[in-house]
């Protein structure tokens, strides 16, 4: 169940996103591609984010994103809710944040299509961004889509959710992920991260960063 530690994060069900929306191994760019127009014509014809991450293309190597009935609540009821008591953002209007994450991943697709049949295929790298916004402001939600020469990125940007869900002892995800502040601010995240996990505490891994004094280098732990 994915929650929020750090501003920027993956977590288990967006790192299932990026393998399902990059080549597997021995794909060709051909089945890429196709398997990719499949997953978008799912956006492009309104079917749920729970359908489309339930969904297995029979094209390729496919790989479903929502798994268990956990993962359909935190779909359904928490990031797309509207209003419930677990709702992570209950003053977003009607179904905003499901047109805003569309819309961001038809681009995204579309551009990992147009690469795929280039034959130059590009994996699609994804990331939620945790701004300082309130889920009432007009721009509480939004996507950015980024191509460089190696990978699609793509940002989901929200406000802080208002519910979150408690952080399991077996779940956590070390990310590839570097959180990187000042050391009042990194000193805050350790506090968060040993007190996660149901409280066994998560891993604390500190970087080095040469140079540089008054900032620290945190490696950053999803669920």
């Amino acid at each position: 169940m994915p929650g929020v530690l750090t501003n920027v994060i993956k977590g288990q069900m967006l790192n299932r996103v990026d393998t399902r929306l990059s080549r597997g191994a021995g794909e060709t760019p051909a089945a890429y591609a196709t398997r990719l127009e499949a997953i978008r014509e799912l956006f492009a014809t309104g079917k749920s984010h729970l359908e489309v991450g339930k969904t297995r293309i029979t094209h390729g190597q496919d790989t479903i994103i929502v798994r268990n009935s956990t993962d359909e609540s935190h779909t359904r009821d928490e990031f797309f809710g509207d209003g419930g008591a677990k709702s992570f953002f209950p003053n977003i209007p009607g179904d905003e944040e499901d047109e805003v994450v569309r819309g961001t991943f038809v681009r995204a697709l579309d551009l990992a299509i147009e690469a795929a049949k280039a034959g130059k295929p590009l994996p699609v790298a994804t990331y939620w961004v945790v701004t300082g916004r309130e889920d009432t402001d007009v721009a509480a939600i939004e996507g950015y889509v980024a191509k460089t020469p190696s990978q699609i990125d793509v940002l989901i940007l929200t406000p802080q959710p208002a519910y979150e869900p408690p952080s399991p002892a077996d779940r956590e995800t070390v990310e590839e992920i570097w959180a990187i502040g000042t050391s009042a601010h990194i000193a805050n995240l350790v506090a968060r991260l040993r007190n996660a996990g149901g409280g066994a505490g998560y891993p604390v891994n500190k970087v080095p960063l040469a140079g540089v004094n008054g900032a620290e280098c945190l490696q950053v732990v999803g669920y």
